[in-house]
């Protein structure tokens, strides 16, 4: 067995346009048991759920830059940046 990943794309929203012209899908977790079901077939459906959310839903803020470096893989690459500045 081979373990993967995948991160999906989208449209951007009005929050992140100016950030990202490609964002990652966030989908709700009421909709993983559809998403993972081999099953369902619809695809029409399913890109129903390849959406960004809502702006409203959604909020931004800065972050260091340590997030640019593949090295620094842990949560603190998601803390609020407070400080004007932080290097890696």
């Amino acid at each position: 067995m081979i373990e993967t990943g995948s991160i999906l794309t989208t449209t951007p929203n009005a929050l992140v346009l100016d950030v990202h012209d490609r964002p990652p899908v966030i989908m709700p977790l009421e909709h993983y048991g559809l998403w993972l079901d081999p099953a369902f077939k619809n695809t029409d459906d399913l890109r129903e759920l390849l959406r960004l959310y809502e702006a409203s839903l959604i909020r931004r803020y800065p972050v260091s830059t340590r997030v640019n470096l593949v090295k620094n893989d842990d949560p603190d690459c998601a803390l609020e940046l407070k400080e004007k500045s932080v290097t890696a």
